[in-house]
């Protein structure tokens, strides 16, 4: 054997395994420029999900996606039922569609929980003897001192009675506290009543 056949023959044995080894896009499934498979990859959409407060877990089609702010990737064009909660404040739910290829943005300011109160019971305004007993059904509350046999309605923690010969407005504070001002043609006075 010459030295340029042995030459030849060491060039072959070296680069023969490297030309298998080649990538040929027409075996990969993946590839862009396979024009039987580039049909089938689907194009994707983002989801952006921003609160007021922040903080607030964000469930995409009942599986948890994160906490606000959240950017919810790799969604198939559709509609998605977004769920959002925040201990303190209103669930928030709505039916949002995200197109491929673009950012769907969610922003939300969300509600406080409108506060529930129970003022059933025995109160005093003012630290006076003046004992009230006050019944609380449903939103209407009737019995504080001053304005017994008015039925005051509770929206949230504003208490409001209004008649063409006077009005009552009012606040809960809390489930032990109570302000009340009530006005008539005589004028105004401001009430705090205490729970016993």
């Amino acid at each position: 054997m010459t030295r340029t056949n042995i030459l030849l023959a060491t060039v072959v044995a070296l680069f023969l395994p490297l030309a298998a080894c080649e990538h040929d896009p027409a075996q990969d499934p993946d590839s862009a420029t396979d024009p039987d498979t580039s049909a089938d990859v689907e194009d994707y959409g983002l989801l952006s999900v921003s609160t007021m407060p922040l903080g607030a877990t964000v469930r995409v089609n009942e599986i948890t996606r994160g906490v606000t702010p959240v950017l919810v990737e790799d969604l198939a064009p559709g509609q998605y039922l977004v769920e959002i909660s925040l201990e303190g404040y209103q669930d928030f739910s709505d039916t949002v569609t995200v197109s491929a290829d673009s950012t769907t943005p969610l922003d939300i300011t969300l509600e406080p929980e409108t506060p529930t109160y129970n003022l059933n019971g025995r109160w005093s305004h003012d630290g006076t003897s003046n004992i009230c007993d006050v019944s609380h059904v449903g939103d209407t509350v009737t019995g504080f001192c001053g304005c017994e046999g008015t039925p005051l309605v509770l929206t949230g923690s504003d208490l409001f009675y209004s008649e063409s010969g006077g009005s009552v407005e009012g606040e809960v504070l809390d489930d032990n506290h109570v302000t009340l001002t009530i006005s008539n043609s005589w004028g105004s006075d401001t009430f705090t009543y205490t729970r016993l």
